[in-house]
């Protein structure tokens, strides 16, 4: 059985591939979705690779008995450009640092002892745009409170690097980068060139539907941070009980203050790549080195 395993990037068009187009590409497992300690599972110290098997056969989604290919799919097996992004995904997860190792080498290397014949997707995205969507997300969920900035650095792997590796281990005809903003410029055609690498003449029909959409109006991203927190404030203390009536007195209170501070006012986060010189460096220099690795355009894509 053919194994292709999708293993990033997060805020790339994941949710919209898991939903829509991996359970129609035949046998599909879906890791995304499970406990922290299950998806981190090729981030483990003490990586176990019939363990992990194991567990990606428990969360098939399909009822397929002789498949010729399997899908698996988590996009948080790709390191998160920065130290500041990688320190909150132990954070958000509750992960031990010292049994799991949030690094691209040991999560390529643990699937490649698993699947060591499996192919690769990986979806780029414009990394200072991937740090913002992600720093967004972050935002909404009340675990962030430092300006966007501060998360644009130390570096930790640039996508070079990432791509390099993933190419030597498994083959650089086995590992397909393709772009996120390609889905913004033809669904089809991006949904296209990922079917066609899981199997040639495989189509699947791309619907333009949002999937997994964060907000966009400041007002509704500022009340849904202030209920993430009420939330785990009252989790904390064993009152989860009380979450109910709580933003139920939250709306009443909040709804209108925030209405009458933002209006109808877009969320964005401002940023000025004059006060990160040595990131933007960085993130030109990967691209580059990318397109010359996969003869992709990324520049013509708007990337650094």
């Amino acid at each position: 059985m053919k194994t292709l395993l999708h293993v990033g990037y997060p805020k790339c068009a994941s949710t919209y591939l898991q939903k829509i187009v991996f359970p129609k590409a035949g046998a599909y497992s879906n890791i995304a979705f499970a406990p922290a300690d299950e998806k981190g599972e090729p981030l483990r110290r003490d990586f176990d690779p019939d363990r992990f098997r194991s567990l990606v056969h428990r969360h098939r989604v399909d009822d397929l008995s002789e498949p010729e290919r399997l899908v698996v799919s988590c996009e948080d097996w790709c390191d998160h450009l920065t130290a500041p992004f990688v320190d909150n995904f132990f954070a958000y997860n509750g992960l031990d640092r010292a049994r799991f190792e949030f690094s691209n080498q040991r999560i390529a290397n643990n699937l490649k002892t698993a699947f060591p014949d499996a192919s690769v997707i990986v979806v780029l995205r414009d990394p200072i745009e991937w740090c913002r969507s992600r720093y967004k997300s972050l935002f909404r969920g009340g675990r962030v409170d430092a300006p966007f900035e501060r998360y644009l650095h130390p570096l930790t792997e640039t996508y070079d690097t990432a791509v390099e590796r993933w190419r030597s281990l498994f083959g650089a005809e086995r590992v397909l980068v393709i772009p996120y903003e390609l889905i913004r410029a033809d669904r089809q055609a991006f949904v296209d060139r990922i079917t066609e690498f899981i199997r040639p003449g495989l189509r699947v029909d791309a619907p333009d539907r949002r999937v997994n959409a964060a907000p966009d109006l400041a007002r509704e991203v500022f009340f849904e941070r202030k209920t993430k927190r009420l939330r785990r404030a009252l989790r904390s203390r064993r009152m989860g009980w009380l979450y109910a009536p709580a933003r139920a007195a939250l709306t009443v209170a909040a709804r209108p203050a925030l209405r009458r501070t933002w209006g109808d006012a877009p969320f964005e986060v401002p940023f000025d790549p004059a006060r990160v010189p040595e990131t933007m460096k960085a993130f030109a220099e990967a691209d580059r080195k990318v397109e010359r690795m996969t003869g992709l355009d990324l520049k013509a894509l708007g990337y650094p």
